[in-house]
């Protein structure tokens, strides 16, 4: 009972700074490509998938929360509810036209708790990013008698608060079949501003726009898993994120200003008051599959045996963006999206993935879980008629807690990417990506919802 108020005592307090920091922070990316539509999407760089190449749809396992594939709820286990959440960083050097310059930005991930709920049923539920704005460039015209000045900055994001659920159809010893949804809500602001001066004062005028979202929205999986006679399994999953219509509420107010640097001297001209609109989201569909090989009796040492275990993940997602509009009144779709795709792979290796049973006899290396990964793909924005590529590799590690015997684990991934068009002087990026996160779960001997019996 101690043991649990521990783990109570540590959620209010991560839930706590969860809270804090993803609602309090506004830029959430510095991505000058945030600029289109409602900024980027992608999910941010995770602890643990990062480290697979960004493959981690198809990792299902007791000992983590796949937030993104709710069909890998059922497998978690009874009696250990997981606490997960993360911290995501990104350094990025963007290059135009001979300059360049160097941005870092950092925010939390994600904050998840899921739980068995039965034999075959699992839950979670939990807060993630859905969008985020975040970039300021200056754009001139030079005129004989005088420059000006335009600048365009953007913030804000909006995130995710969801609760998923999952059933074990088929639950045999060789074959089994897991289905699962997430319903979530959709909440966030984001603005685009446009200031404009001339080059020899700062008076000038401030165009700026808001986008309010609040929006239903559901992501469905499912997942098949076979294991072989020696040990040996491999898994399919497929994820559907459907185009969904999107309730959005937006305004565009108008200022002029003696200084259009410093908000205390805006002055309103004009304002539409709130407009009722409407995004339509892309089609999001995510294929994977695991295939995992045994090493089993592999090594005999110090009286115990030793279970090696490889991993390979890959994942194959497709964004169709045919029906993707924002219809709210004030904004343009002069914008061109087109539809792209990301290939990802990734490799994990546990010297002994018996690692509960075996702590005592295990060195720290031996029970750690390594892991490499890679990808490429294409984004949906064109620069000068150019489909813009990011391509990247990976690598991370997990850190099993011996505590207890519980599922508890530290982990951190490391990535090196980079996204260009191609075109000489054009816009490209080279960025380093850091995760690091932390699942709670509650020891062996101390797990929850479990009837005791008394002799």
């Amino acid at each position: 009972m101690q043991q649990n108020k521990y783990y109570l005592f540590l959620l209010i307090v991560i839930v706590t700074i969860v809270i804090n920091f993803q609602f309090k922070a506004q830029n959430l990316t510095n991505n000058p490509i945030s600029y289109y539509g409602i900024g980027e999407t992608e999910p941010l760089f995770e602890s643990i998938s990062g480290g697979l190449g960004n493959a981690g749809s198809t990792y299902v396992d007791s000992t983590l929360i796949n937030y993104h594939n709710p069909a890998s709820y059922s497998f978690l286990s009874k009696g250990q509810p997981l606490f997960s959440t993360a911290i995501s960083s990104r350094l990025s050097t963007f290059s135009e036209n001979g300059n360049s310059t160097f941005s870092n930005i950092s925010n939390m991930n994600h904050f998840t708790i899921g739980l068995s709920a039965g034999k075959r049923i699992g839950l979670a539920f939990g807060i993630q990013p859905y969008s985020r704005k975040g970039y300021d460039f200056i754009d001139k015209l030079i005129y004989p008698t005088d420059t000006i000045i335009n600048r365009y900055s953007g913030y804000g994001s909006s995130n995710e608060a969801f609760m998923g659920i999952s059933y074990l159809i088929l639950n045999q010893e060789k074959s089994k079949l897991s289905i699962g949804i997430n319903s979530g809500y959709v909440f966030g602001s984001l603005t685009d501003r446009r200031t404009s001066r001339e080059s020899s004062t700062k008076f000038g005028g401030i165009d700026e726009k808001n986008i309010d979202i609040r929006a239903f929205h559901y992501v469905a999986s499912i997942y098949y898993e076979y294991k072989f006679l020696n040990g040996n399994s491999f898994s399919l999953n497929s994820i559907v994120d459907p185009s969904q219509k999107f309730k959005t509420f937006a305004s565009q107010n108008l200022y002029q200003s003696s200084d259009v640097d410093n908000r205390l001297y805006y002055y309103r001209l004009d304002s539409t008051g709130q407009i009722d609109g409407t995004l339509n989201t892309p089609l999001k569909l995510s294929f994977g599959g695991n295939y995992k090989i045994k090493f089993r009796d592999a090594n005999k040492k110090d009286g115990y045996l030793k279970n090696s275990e490889i991993s390979i993940f890959t994942t194959f997602n497709y964004n169709n963006y045919t029906d993707f509009k924002i219809n709210t009144g004030i904004t343009n779709n002069i914008t061109t999206y087109y539809n792209n795709y990301k290939l990802n792979l990734g490799v994990q290796y546990i010297p002994e993935s018996q690692f509960l049973s075996s702590a005592m006899n295990t060195k720290l290396i031996q029970r750690m879980r390594y892991r490499v990964g890679s990808y490429y793909g294409t984004l949906p924005i064109q620069l000068n008629n150019k489909t813009r590529i990011d391509y990247g590799v990976t690598a991370g590690f997990g850190i099993p807690i011996k505590i207890h015997k519980s599922l508890s684990s530290f982990n951190f991934s490391f990535g090196y990417g980079y996204q260009s068009n191609g075109l000489k002087g054009s816009l490209s990026e080279n960025y380093i990506s850091i995760g690091a996160g932390i699942i709670i779960a509650p020891g062996n001997f101390e797990k929850w919802f479990v009837k005791r019996k008394y002799d």
